[in-house]
């Protein structure tokens, strides 16, 4: 039956009206949110998080807009494996997560009515994008002469260990953590990140330095470790 364009009344009966209780924002609920002391500590600690996270997408945001620029008149040219190793990035990471969820990989696959193959096909397109922009931004870290030293290692480090207060042992076990491995290429990306946000920065207020005058330092640098 058509029924479009006709008037239709309906009856609704309410079976129950609910509201949601919340807690007081009081001492006692900081309490039971962590190692929190006070509704003043939470509140900090909670407005500091939020003004990181802030902080972070106003970087990223930054930093996507330089290599969207850049790929504009870049001309980007790699063998067809290095597409290959991103995609098994790609898959591998999924599989971590999908693992870590619970899942059983091959049943994941089958559930998407995929296998790994039909998997790579897919992440393809987004892989070569992964990847131009990857290489964008390292022409730019080259070109701009940014390093990262052992000094800006060890002063990321000694931010992470602030969170871990006066537990010296735990300290100098995540001190070894974070100066290897992954944790070590993750702590150097980061600061890499770091600094060719505040060059981007400097190149867009006009107060990046002369690279002429960063080869002489480099130079003068590398004399002096001879």
């Amino acid at each position: 039956m058509d029924l479009a364009g006709r008037e239709a009344t309906f009856t609704v009966s309410v079976l129950d009206v609910k509201k949601r209780t919340l807690p007081e924002l009081d001492d006692e609920l900081a309490k039971l949110e962590g190692s929190y002391e006070s509704i003043d500590e939470l509140k900090a600690t909670v407005s500091e998080n939020l003004q990181k996270q802030a902080e972070n997408t106003a970087k990223n945001e930054l930093i996507e807009s330089m290599i969207d620029d850049l790929l504009q008149d870049a001309h980007i040219v790699f063998p067809p494996v290095a597409v290959e190793m991103e995609l098994d990035s790609m898959v591998e990471s999924l599989k971590s997560q999908i693992v870590r969820s619970g899942w059983e990989w091959n049943d994941y696959l089958q559930i998407q009515g995929q296998n790994e193959e039909s998997m790579r096909s897919e992440f393809r397109e987004t892989a070569v994008e992964r990847l131009q922009r990857q290489l964008v931004l390292r022409q730019f870290i080259f070109d701009e002469k940014l390093r990262v030293t052992a000094e800006d290692i060890d002063a990321r480090v000694e931010e992470r260990l602030e969170g871990f207060g006066d537990n010296d042992e735990l300290r100098n076990s995540m001190r070894e953590y974070y100066q290897q491995g992954y944790a070590f290429e993750m702590i150097s990306s980061e600061v890499l990140i770091d600094k060719a946000y505040d060059r981007i920065k400097a190149i867009l207020a006009g107060e990046a330095p002369d690279l002429a005058s960063l080869e002489i330092d480099d130079a003068a640098a590398d004399d002096e470790e001879e």
